[in-house]
C-alpha cells in the first residue's frame, strides 16, 4: 500500500511476519521501503520514551478494509489469523512493543490502522501520533529495496514498518508491479507494563 503500515495491526495477533517476492516488476520504481521501528525507538529522547513506554493506541481496520470486507467480497469476509473475518472490531496495543525474542523496544503504532491514543484528548493523540510518524520515517531509519525478479525478502512485521512506492504507473495504466507474499502468523503484542 502506498501509505506507511504495519501488516493487519488491526488484528489480536498481528503477523509475526511475510515473505515477499516479485512476480512481474515494472521497468523502472516499485520499491518498497522499511522503517526500523527499534532504531526509531532507541533514538528518541528519554522523556519522549518515557511517555510512550506507558500509553496504549487503538488500532482499527475498518477505514482500509471495511468497505472492501462488505462490498467488495460480497459478505463473505477475509481469512487473518486462521480465521474468516466479515467484521473489524478495533484493538488496543501498546505504542511501544517489546520483541518477544530479543526484549527490544520498539514503536509499534502506524497511518495505516492506528486511529488514536487512549487516555488523551484527541489533540494529544494526534500530536503525538504525528510526532511519532515523522520520526519513524526519518531518513535514518529507512531502508529501500529495489526489485529485481528472483528477490525474496522476509521482514519481521514486530518491529518495522513498510511502503510500497507507487511510482510506475503510467497514466494509463500500463505497468504493472504483481507481488506474492505469504503472512505469517504472530502473537499478542505485549509492552513493557505486562
Amino acid at each position: 500500500a502506498d501509505v506507511w503500515h504495519t501488516d493487519v495491526t488491526f488484528m489480536e495477533r498481528p503477523p509475526l511476519g511475510s515473505i515477499l517476492r516479485p512476480v512481474v516488476l515494472p521497468p523502472t520504481g516499485g520499491d518498497t521501503n522499511w522503517a526500523d521501528a527499534e532504531l526509531a525507538y532507541q533514538s528518541l529522547s528519554e522523556p519522549v520514551r518515557g511517555l510512550i513506554d506507558q500509553l496504549t493506541a487503538v488500532h482499527d481496520g475498518n477505514r482500509e478494509f471495511g468497505y472492501y470486507l462488505k462490498h467488495k467480497r460480497g459478505g463473505k469476509g477475509n481469512t487473518w489469523d486462521g480465521r474468516e473475518v466479515t467484521e473489524l472490531t478495533p484493538v488496543r496495543h501498546p505504542v511501544v512493543r517489546v520483541h518477544p525474542e530479543t526484549g527490544r523496544r520498539a514503536i509499534f503504532v502506524n497511518p495505516g490502522f492506528t486511529s488514536h491514543i487512549e487516555g488523551v484528548s484527541d489533540a494529544e493523540s494526534r500530536g503525538i501520533l504525528d510526532l511519532l510518524y515523522a520520526h519513524l520515517t526519518k531518513p535514518e531509519h529507512i531502508v529501500r529495496h529495489r526489485w529485481q525478479l528472483g528477490d525474496l525478502v522476509l521482514w519481521d512485521n514486530r518491529n518495522t514498518l513498510h511502503y510500497a512506492n507507487r511510482d510506475y504507473v503510467d497514466f494509463d495504466g500500463g505497468q504493472r508491479r504483481i507481488m506474492h507474499r505469504v503472512t505469517l502468523r504472530g502473537d499478542i503484542p505485549v509492552g513493557l507494563s505486562a
